[in-house]
């Protein structure tokens, strides 16, 4: 009786009621983050049965359709209960990606470059090139092959490999350009006319056709004043740079006349503007002359003795000499 017991005990849960599974059902847009389509991706309620490979999953970024007529065959074929009553059907799968990091292909292109011959800085360009996609948080691996290089055209072909965790390898051909490139100076910022030039708006960058007179030593710059707009990322050149304007035009100006032994000075008015070491024209409002001087300082500036005065209305100031303020220093500049 103790073995017979036993056995019934054995036995016992092949005759009990089992839980019946939900009724499978297709399902509709369904995301995946693994390389293979499982059979719960198409139907729900499957229990075990659904970790079941069908095939390869798409490519990260891309999705795939099964319709009505592919479902009824795949549950068919699994002895799926299930059915579409005539409905049309549709489930789509698709798979999270990322595109791969333009930055990190352009680096594997320029060590590849310099195997190459290519200059050890040159600014690599891929014109119409997207860069593909692989799945989010990955670490891919990126090769360069088949590289050929034109030195006189500066241009490129590759062919780019990807592998990657849970993608299948991809390849795609590159073709673009490795331009020279010279270390200058560049805006942090958009930078406009006024602005003192400091340490944190200007950077040393590679640029390719920098062009000419571009500044490539940043203490040429400190403490220059901007006289041209210069938009962020843009070489500065010495033409767009100046002294810091210590006269505007418009303003009044002592000017000094050193003869031997006598020093004298007047007032004037300013009729441009410049930093310390320019000359600048200066009208004389009493005797209506005007004289080149050059800036000495904050609104101060030294008449060449030698200078030849012009009268303003000879040179088209004579509007400007009449509403301008009147000084008495007639007899001070000749």
């Amino acid at each position: 009786m103790k073995i017979l017991f036993t056995a019934a005990l054995l036995f016992a849960p092949m005759f009990l009621p089992q839980p019946a599974l939900a009724q499978p059902n297709a399902r509709g847009l369904v995301a995946i983050n693994r390389p293979q389509v499982e059979l719960r991706d198409l139907f729900s309620g499957l229990g075990q049965q659904g970790s079941l490979v069908l095939g390869p999953a798409p490519a990260p970024g891309q999705r795939i359709f099964v319709g009505t007529a592919q479902l009824s065959a795949i549950a068919e074929e699994y002895g799926i209960g299930w059915q579409s009553h005539g409905v049309d059907m549709q489930v789509i799968i698709e798979r999270p990606g990322q595109p791969l990091s333009r930055a990190t292909i352009t680096a594997a292109i320029a060590t590849a470059l310099q195997d190459a011959g290519a200059p050890a800085h040159c600014a690599i360009t891929l014109p119409d090139f997207t860069p593909p996609m692989v799945p989010p948080d990955a670490s891919p691996r990126i090769m360069i092959n088949r590289l050929v290089f034109d030195s006189l055209t500066h241009s490129f072909t590759a062919e780019l490999l990807i592998g990657a965790p849970g993608m299948a390898p991809q390849s795609a051909n590159l073709s673009g350009l490795a331009q020279p490139t010279t270390h200058v100076l560049v805006a942090t910022h958009d930078l406009v006319p006024g602005e003192i030039l400091g340490s944190t708006d200007v950077a040393m960058a590679w640029i390719a056709d920098a062009g000419t007179g571009v500044v490539n030593d940043p203490s040429q710059a400190y403490g220059l004043q901007i006289h041209q707009a210069v938009a962020a990322n843009s070489p500065l050149t010495m033409d767009q740079l100046g002294a810091p304007t210590l006269i505007a035009k418009g303003d009044q100006v002592t000017l000094d006349v050193m003869l031997p032994g006598l020093d004298v000075s007047a007032q004037g008015v300013s009729l441009s503007q410049g930093g310390k070491g320019d000359l600048i024209s200066v009208l004389n409002p009493a005797s209506h002359e005007i004289v080149q001087a050059m800036i000495t300082g904050p609104d101060t500036a030294q008449v060449n003795p030698a200078s030849t005065p012009m009268r303003a209305r000879q040179i088209g100031y004579g509007a400007y000499a009449m509403n301008a303020a009147s000084y008495d220093n007639r007899g001070i500049l000749p």
